[in-house]
């Protein structure tokens, strides 16, 4: 049984015939989420007759509505992982549904059946690739099966023969020393849009793949216009199976590297180098400018780093390049018994009780002397101040980030927002602020066509810039009272 897409994507699909006794295209692959359950054991006893008298049903992607309708009607089957690593991840896979207009209904019924995780009360075996799991992970009843193994195992002949399924069984002339990309359909899925998407990878390769020589091997579904977004890089417009990589190329690249794409996952302990950020990137991304400034801030005061609210992957990854490493905290507890001076990077820690408002606040005033506070303030929620607190202003600089037009652009499609973005700098110590402004950090982004610098201010445009914070600053606050105010009353009239 395939999906119509199956048959669209791959031109010579009637080769399937030379492997079993008969091909049934399914049309309705999300026929559970517009009917119930009776209507679509009907619907697929219709079209698979011999359902009943099956020995053993294999199942790849459990998740659509065959799977759903065999869960439903407590038949057995062979749960076989869609794509290597989705067992331990199975979160990646429920994203998407999650976000799909269709499927985002069914969602919660199709996950406590176990149809994500493998873990179906009825299936006899699970199928998956073990070295593609997180670390750690292990599950009793678990059959290993990996794809790159299995095809290195057969002759040549056989190995052409599959392979010229899903393309010309020929090698790719690749550059020595590249790196894969392997990206994901964000648009198609409709996690972002078209132009988010192709900033997304134009600010991921400008940040993480400077100098490197890129192959770019988009997602099957990818429609994104690579060639123009990197006109010096090679593009695998064939369409097949990312495990054949190792066997069709013919050069071994450096590393392979994703923001999200389950293709990695079968390629571990092919390649040894393998880069990946997570499925969060693709609404995150847009903190990167502002935390590799922050983390090029800490770099150069030099103090042990300590990160509070922070997106950690993404800071994890900046910390790789920049050359700084960060110690991760869930709160400002962990580090009140510290006694040497650090740099602490801030952003998100502000939640509906404003509990972590108040303990940045309260830290600030018992912290060391010459540590140093980056808040990133990517909410705009100013979390060290409140009313009360305007003296915590005294010991703040605004740090700006001005974006421009770079001269040689590799890309004549730019679609970053130029606008300014501002960090906040707290210390009690003058000299080290004073340090700060004074630093000059500035980073080309020749993809994303822009530069973005961090200058020094000159005192009259370093006061101009802090009133505007405050006054942003305050109009949040007194905002945030009268919903306050707002919703207490709403609840006395209850």
């Amino acid at each position: 049984m395939i999906s119509p897409f199956i048959k669209q994507k791959f031109p010579y699909v009637n080769k399937l015939n030379d492997y079993f006794d008969n091909i049934i295209v399914v049309e309705q692959i999300d026929y559970r989420c517009f009917h119930d359950s009776k209507e679509t054991m009907y619907y697929f006893k219709k079209i698979v007759p011999m359902l009943d008298k099956a020995d053993e049903i294999f199942v790849w992607g459990a998740q659509f509505s065959f799977g759903v309708c065999l869960a439903e009607n407590e038949i057995p089957f062979v749960f076989c992982e869609e794509v290597a690593g989705m067992l331990s991840r199975p979160e990646i896979l429920e994203h998407i549904d999650q976000k799909n207009p269709v499927k985002g209904t069914m969602y919660p019924y199709v996950k406590s059946l176990g149809l994500y995780t493998g873990e179906y009360n009825r299936a006899t075996t699970v199928m998956c690739n073990l070295l593609a799991q997180v670390n750690g992970f292990e599950r009793e009843g678990i059959t290993h099966f990996n794809v790159v193994e299995e095809l290195d195992k057969l002759s040549d002949l056989k190995k052409a023969e599959i392979i010229s399924f899903f393309c010309d069984y020929s090698k790719i002339s690749v550059p020595k020393d590249s790196v894969i990309i392997f990206t994901q359909h964000f648009a198609n899925l409709r996690l972002t849009t078209f132009e988010e998407q192709a900033l997304i990878y134009q600010i991921f390769v400008d940040y993480f793949f400077p100098m490197k020589n890129l192959i770019i091997k988009p997602h099957p579904d990818d429609l994104m216009f690579y060639s123009k977004l990197f006109p010096e890089a090679h593009i695998i417009k064939e369409r097949f199976p990312s495990e054949f990589l190792p066997f069709l190329l013919e050069y071994q690249p450096d590393s392979v590297a994703t923001i999200y794409s389950t293709a990695v996952y079968n390629l571990r302990g092919v390649y040894s180098n393998v880069f990946e950020l997570d499925m969060y990137y693709e609404r995150e991304f847009w903190k990167t400018h502002r935390y590799f400034t922050a983390m090029e801030i800490a770099k150069l005061l030099g103090k042990p780093v300590v990160c509070l609210g922070i997106y950690q992957v993404l800071m994890d990854k900046i910390g790789e390049r920049v050359g700084v490493t960060c110690q991760f905290i869930k709160q400002v507890a962990d580090i009140l018994d510290k006694q040497e001076p650090i740099t602490l990077i801030v952003d998100d820690v502000t939640g509906k009780e404003e509990i972590g408002r108040r303990n940045v606040q309260s830290y600030l005033n018992l912290a060391h002397k010459d540590t140093v506070v980056i808040f990133i303030n990517s909410q705009n929620d100013y979390c060290w101040y409140d009313f009360g607190k305007n003296t915590l202003w005294e010991s703040i600089i605004p740090v700006e980030l001005k974006k421009t037009l770079c001269t040689d652009a590799n890309c004549e499609y730019v679609y970053e927002n130029l606008n300014s973005e501002v960090l906040y700098v707290y210390g009690k110590n003058n000299d080290l602020l004073k340090e700060v402004n004074e630093m000059q950090i500035e980073k080309h982004l020749p993809h994303v066509g822009i530069d973005v610098k961090k200058f020094p201010y000159v005192e009259g445009e370093e006061r101009i810039k802090m009133l505007e914070g405050v006054l942003d600053a305050t109009e949040r606050r007194l905002l945030y009272y009268i919903n306050l105010v707002k919703d207490l009353e709403e609840k006395i009239k209850k």
